[in-house]
C-alpha cells in the first residue's frame, strides 16, 4: 500500500550527495546516548524489559458496547470494523502502537524518505506535540540549560510536508549517525480531532519513548492508527483552494506581493508601501468590523497571513 501511495504523490526518490562527511561521522552506540538521558528515562533503562507488567487488566471484548463501526468516506468507500478487527480495535495494544500499523509507517518511511540503514524504529504518538512533549522529557530535566558546541540531534516535524507539491530532502534522509529524531502527524491530512502521530528515531532512543508511553497512557488511541491513502485527495483539495485565493490575490497585486506557496495551509503576503501591517487593524476595523483591538503590539509586523481553509466560494469575498 505504502508504494502506491507515494506513487499517487508523485514522491521522487531523495538521494544525499554527503561528500567526506560520512568518513567522519559514527554511528552512536547505546552507552553514547545514556549521558543525554533525563532523570526519569534513566529508571525506565534500569528497569527494562524484563519486569512483567500485570497492570494491563485487559477486559473481555464479549462486554465492549460496539458490535460494529461504519465509516462512509468522501471518495464514497466505506470502512467497516466488526468481530474480531473491532475487537482488537478497541482492546488494549502494544504502547509501540498497534502491529499491522507500524509494519506500513516503517515500510512509508522507507519508500518517503530512504534514509541509511541504521537500527531505528516507529513509535505511535498522540499527535505531533505529544511526541515532542516525550522527546524533551527524555532528554532534558526542568531548567536545565542547553550549550551545545555543533548541532548534536535534531527534531524534525513537518506537518504540512505531505501537502507539498515539491518534495526536498528530510533530515532524516540525510541521518548517517543516527542523530536525527523524526515527528509525522496526521493532524493535517485525516482528523486533528483524533490525535495521531508517530516518531522515528534510533531505536535505542525510542524504546526509552516506548516506556515513557506505557507509564503516562499505554497506549495511543487505537481508533486513530487507521492510516490510508486518501493523502492524494486531501492535497488536492488544498491545492484546489490555494490556487482559488491566489487568483484573487492576483487581481490585487498592485497592492500586496505575494508568492505562491509549495506546500501548508498558509500565503504569506506583503502589503506595498505600509511598514507595519497590523496598525491596519486600528484603520479598518472602527469602520468595517464590529470588533475593538484588546491587544497593541510594539514591534512592526510587514506581512499578513492568509488561510486557505476556507471554501473556494468564499475566498475571493473574504479577501475583499
Amino acid at each position: 500500500m505504502n508504494k502506491e501511495i507515494v506513487k499517487k504523490l508523485n514522491f521522487n526518490p531523495l538521494y544525499a550527495l554527503l561528500r567526506n562527511y560520512t568518513e567522519s561521522c559514527q554511528i552512536q552506540s547505546v552507552e553514547e546516548f545514556f549521558k543525554f538521558y533525563s532523570e526519569s528515562a534513566s529508571l525506565s533503562y534500569k528497569v527494562g524489559r524484563q519486569m512483567l507488567s500485570l497492570a494491563e487488566g485487559m477486559p473481555n471484548e464479549d462486554a465492549f458496547p460496539y458490535t460494529k463501526m461504519t465509516v462512509e468516506t468522501r471518495d464514497g468507500g466505506t470502512l467497516v470494523l466488526e468481530g474480531q478487527e473491532l475487537g482488537k480495535a478497541l482492546q488494549y495494544v502494544p504502547s509501540q502502537g498497534l502491529p499491522s500499523l507500524l509494519s506500513e509507517l516503517r515500510s512509508f518511511q522507507q519508500d518517503l524518505h530512504k534514509p541509511p540503514a541504521l537500527p531505528r524504529d516507529v513509535l505511535v504518538t498522540n499527535g505531533g506535540q505529544h511526541g515532542i512533549y516525550q522527546c524533551v522529557d527524555l532528554l532534558l530535566e526542568p531548567g536545565d540549560p542547553i550549550l551545545t558546541t555543533q548541532v548534536y540531534s535534531i527534531l524534525e516535524k513537518q506537518p504540512f510536508e505531505l501537502f507539498s507539491w515539491k518534495q526536498v530532502p528530510s533530515f532524516l534522509s540525510l541521518d548517517v549517525c543516527g542523530r536525527v529524531i523524526r515527528l509525522d502527524s496526521i493532524s493535517k491530512v485525516i482528523s486533528s480531532g483524533l490525535r495521531g502521530g508517530w516518531v522515528t528515531a534510533p531505536k535505542v532512543l525510542l524504546e526509552r519513548l516506548e516506556l515513557h508511553s506505557q507509564a503516562e497512557l499505554l497506549h495511543s488511541c487505537t481508533l486513530a492508527q487507521s492510516l490510508h491513502s486518501h493523502l492524494h485527495a486531501a492535497r488536492e483539495l488544498y491545492r484546489r483552494r490555494r490556487d482559488a485565493l491566489y487568483a484573487a490575490l492576483c487581481e490585487v497585486r498592485e497592492l500586496t506581493q505575494c508568492p505562491l506557496p509549495s506546500a501548508g495551509l498558509f500565503f504569506w503576503a506583503r502589503v506595498h508601501g505600509v511598514d507595519d501591517v497590523y496598525n491596519m487593524r486600528y484603520a479598518f476595523f472602527p469602520t468595517s468590523l464590529p470588533t475593538k483591538i484588546a491587544l497593541k503590539e510594539k514591534e512592526p509586523h510587514t506581512s499578513v497571513t492568509l488561510v486557505t481553509r476556507s471554501r473556494a466560494d468564499n475566498t475571493k469575498p473574504g479577501l475583499q
